[in-house]
């Protein structure tokens, strides 16, 4: 029977002795041992270190790293042993800048604008950004998106800030007013007919629903009908006969409508 020759282990060794990880990164482990065909190729790992520095999975060997962290890694195979030094580097933010991506610098309810947030230098360890807004008039998400309240008075003006996630010292500001939200058109909804005797409610829609200006007023076009008046929202007449009315909001007139 031939047995095979044992072939001792000459080195362990990782490909870099030091390397250098951002807060955060997370880094696979994994040394070798030399010669490749040795019989032994079993390889041992201690890490130390601040405990609190870094999250560890043992079963991938991931190494998910803190900001400070400085990491030794060990790896051993049968007498043989290699050290790893791990520096965790934070590049700090430098600056701020804040893009208004829609382009307006007017909003209103039936409109958002969306705001960007770019950090300055790229490599810095920490990018995120967190968005205010000045009034309560106004919400903001998380993803730079402004909406107004129905109720945020026209003329207001509100300050969008972009703060750096890691010095809330750097940030940048844009401006923006609220303005109204015109009426873009007018429709009268109760066209119907009416008696003599009695009144007939006139009611209209305005569109967008969200349009500044909500009051309504009808006028009397033409009207064939004797005695043809509008008085506050009701139409009345003395006489048979047909009236053409048109409601308006906002400097918008409705079509036309034949009432008989």
């Amino acid at each position: 029977i031939l047995r095979r020759q044992y072939v001792p282990v000459e080195s362990v060794s990782f490909e870099e002795a030091q390397i250098q990880l951002k807060p955060g990164e997370e880094y696979v482990y994994s040394a070798k041992v030399m010669p490749i065909h040795a019989t032994r190729q079993n390889i041992t790992y201690k890490i130390s270190g601040e405990e609190s520095s870094f999250e560890i999975d043992k079963n991938t060997r991931a190494i998910r790293v803190k900001d400070g962290a400085k990491i030794y890694l060990t790896a051993t195979a049968e007498n043989r042993e290699t050290t790893q030094t791990i520096t965790v580097t934070k590049i700090p933010v430098e600056s701020i800048e804040i893009i208004n991506e829609s382009g307006f610098e007017e909003i209103n309810a039936a409109t958002s604008l969306k705001f960007k947030g770019i950090v300055y230098p790229d490599k810095a360890s920490y990018r995120g950004v967190t968005y205010r807004v000045s009034s309560s008039y106004a919400d903001i998400t998380q993803d730079g998106v402004l909406t107004v309240k129905d109720d945020a008075p026209i003329g207001l003006v509100l300050t969008v800030t972009a703060v750096s996630d890691d010095n809330a010292n750097i940030f940048a500001q844009k401006k923006v007013v609220v303005t109204k939200v015109k009426t873009e058109r007018v429709e009268i909804t109760n066209a119907n007919n009416f008696k003599v005797t009695q009144g007939l409610k006139l009611t209209a829609e305005i569109y967008p629903s969200k349009a500044t200006d909500k009051e309504i007023k009808f006028q009397i076009v033409s009207a064939t009908a004797k005695g043809a008046q509008i008085i506050g929202d009701y139409l009345y007449a003395d006489g048979l006969g047909e009236v053409t009315v048109r409601a308006y909001s906002g400097g918008v007139y409705s079509d036309d409508t034949v009432i008989r």
